[in-house]
């Protein structure tokens, strides 16, 4: 099986298909030592990213025999941020685990929690969880912002560092992370998810109804009318946001309870392109149980996607011009 493995890899690095060659050699390494595959990564590395300050640093790693190239080269600017809820609390140390896990390890994972909802702080919180700061967990206490905990903070403490979103109801891959940080060393301006819908609009330059967007979507070029959904996790590089992201009093009015589709209206106002990760879908799990009372029931099916997005429209009318321009640049892409 590995041979076989090795053998794609081989074989996406000659066809030019760096993305799926670093992975597949980053997950070799995971599993054998990653000086077997040092010199397929330091190639495929390269290949994705020609700086020059790259070539440098993975040659002075090399003579300090630190044959994890791709954790020596990002994981120090890689912040995972979560956020949970009394009502989830309980099973939230079970998908915080799949992200210890990781064949990647960020730099710090922070888990944002509201006074109001814990006003005894760690008392309030399972012993399993509790337990997981020894493996480097890091609770961080905030005002409630509801589901627009799992950014706003970090952003605001972490202002120059790659943000990745993961939600506290899934069980995530082993090289979830890896994913994404390849993907986004291909399109580093680029806010890079494993999941997205394709924005529409109608005739008269309105938001069509979420629910008849086409869903989870593929597609080879960044473009900003890519929807990112959040559950399967989103990689922010520094400056990809609009500053008006942080206005709470803006976004708790026109979004109370769609922090993706305001998170996104941002990436949209500061120019910024989403990139969908190539590769293999991966089979994210939720935590069972979880999926009861989440909010995701509502914002679509009860119609609260469309009230939000007319929020937008009217508050940001730019947006759709912008959606507009990208919408026409990626159909001549396509004819190209």
């Amino acid at each position: 099986m590995l041979d076989t493995k090795s053998m794609h890899a081989l074989n996406n690095y000659l066809a030019g298909d760096y993305i799926r060659a670093l992975r597949e050699y980053h997950e070799l390494g995971s599993i054998l030592g990653h000086k077997f595959f040092h010199a397929n990564v330091a190639l495929s590395l390269t290949r994705l990213n020609p700086n020059p300050e790259i070539k440098a640093l993975i040659r002075d790693l090399a003579n300090t025999q630190q044959y994890d190239l791709l954790a020596a080269c990002y994981a120090d600017e890689l912040v995972v941020s979560l956020t949970s809820y009394p009502d989830r609390i309980t099973t939230t140390a079970e998908a915080i685990e799949t992200i210890l896990a990781q064949s990647l390890k960020p730099a710090s994972i922070i888990l944002w929690l509201a006074d109001e909802q814990f006003p005894q702080r760690e008392k309030q919180l399972p012993a399993d969880l509790q337990q997981l700061q020894e493996q480097g967990l890091e609770i961080a206490w905030c005002e409630d912002l509801r589901s627009f905990k799992k950014l706003i903070p970090s952003l605001k403490k972490y202002p120059n560092k790659i943000i990745v979103t993961a939600d506290d109801d899934i069980l995530y891959d082993k090289y979830w992370l890896a994913r994404l940080v390849i993907n986004h060393i291909a399109n580093p301006t680029a806010i890079t998810c494993l999941r997205a819908h394709s924005v529409k609009l109608n005739a008269q330059g309105d938001f069509l109804p979420y629910q008849d967007w086409p869903k989870q979507i593929s597609a080879e070029q960044p473009a900003q009318h890519h929807l990112f959904t959040g559950c399967d996790g989103v990689l922010y590089p520094p400056g990809s946001l609009h500053e008006q992201v942080l206005q709470q009093e803006e976004f708790m009015q026109l979004c109370p309870t769609g922090d993706d589709l305001w998170f996104w209206a941002m990436a949209v106002l500061q120019g910024t392109k989403i990139q969908i990760a190539e590769g293999d879908n991966l089979r994210l799990l939720h935590v069972p149980g979880t999926q009861r009372a989440a909010l995701w029931h509502e914002n679509v099916h009860g119609g609260r996607n469309d009230t939000m997005l007319k929020n937008l429209q009217a508050t940001y009318p730019e947006i759709i011009t912008r959606l507009l321009t990208d919408i026409n640049q990626s159909a001549h892409q396509e004819l190209i």
